[in-house]
């Protein structure tokens, strides 16, 4: 199989997520699968810092926050995958768990109120948060998925993004639509 380079294969990812057949509501398996597919190609295009307290050598953990479907198309389509080297594993997760010990956190819509508590819980941390309610992105999530129809695009909150240390690669900046951080409610 031949090796892309990896803007290529970030272009091509978009892409293809971006053509998906349009869709009425936010419940389509579609748009979950959409939604999960972006979730670990934006993973592959983030910089965690090398002293990110997570070992090298273990897995690549990916939260997600409640009985969400986009956590299912995230186990199907992370099995067996690699980011940075290592293993895709994903964890199902509950409010109250220790949140920081993954490198990427779902917020689905159903756990969007307590937003700010799960942003505290992550705080310091180099944790990439990615939700899919209205304004989370400017609320303090590092990138938030939304619906457009027909096809499903993200904001980044670049502050957020640096206050987990992390960094997104030039490309994911050029096709995701920029936010201001509007602060987090209850500081974090």
């Amino acid at each position: 199989m031949p090796v892309r380079p990896p803007i290529a294969t970030l272009a091509l990812g978009m892409a293809l997520c971006s053509a998906s057949p349009a869709w009425g509501d936010d419940s389509s398996p579609r748009e979950h699968e959409v939604k999960a597919a972006f979730v670990l190609r934006l993973a592959l295009f983030t910089t965690w810092p090398a002293a990110a307290g997570h070992p090298e050598d273990g897995p690549f953990r990916v939260g997600v926050l409640g009985d969400d479907p986009v956590g299912h198309y995230l186990s199907e389509a992370g099995s067996g995958q690699t980011i940075h080297g290592r293993l895709v594993e994903v964890v199902p997760l509950e409010l109250g768990d220790d949140l920081d010990q993954v490198q990427v956190l779902w917020i689905p819509r159903a756990v969007a109120a307590r937003q700010p508590e799960i942003l505290r819980a992550t705080a310091g941390s180099p944790v990439l948060t990615i939700g899919e309610d209205d304004g989370a992105a400017a609320r303090g999530t590092c990138i938030e998925l939304f619906h457009e129809t027909p096809h499903v695009r993200f904001r980044v909150n670049l502050e957020a993004c640096e206050r987990a240390g992390l960094t997104l690669s030039a490309k994911v900046l050029q096709l995701g639509r920029l936010v201001a951080d509007q602060g987090v409610p209850g500081g974090a």
